[in-house]
Parts: structure tokens; sequence; C-alpha cells
């Protein structure tokens, strides 16, 4: 594996991106409250929201 992966700084950055991830589990887990969540990400990311939110489904 001699080919190394550099992130392109010269384009510039897209604003208001949407995150799709998959969390995968050994064992089934309780999915957080939507407050609990936007918090976590607007302090990890800065300015996001939590714009459709399911805990039936799992799905955020």
């Amino acid at each position: 594996m001699d080919k190394i992966f550099q992130q392109d700084l010269t384009k510039e950055e897209k604003v208001g991106g949407i995150f799709i991830v998959k969390l995968l589990f050994k064992a089934p887990v309780t999915m957080s409250p939507r407050e609990q969540m936007e918090a976590v990400m607007q302090k990890r990311l800065g300015d996001a929201e939590c714009f459709s939110y399911d805990s039936d489904t799992a799905v955020a």
C-alpha cells in the first residue's frame, strides 16, 4: 500500500451537508432523546440540527 490519501484543501467547503451514519453494535442499544443528540452534535460539529427523528424505527 504505497498510495497516500490527502484532503484537497483547494476546494471550497460545502456548507449544509448531511451526515448519514449507520452505527453497528454487538448488542441492541436504546436511542438517545432528540435533544441530547442535537446537543452532542452541536458540541462536536458546531451549528447542527436534527431535522428528522423517530425513536420507534431508531432513525434520526
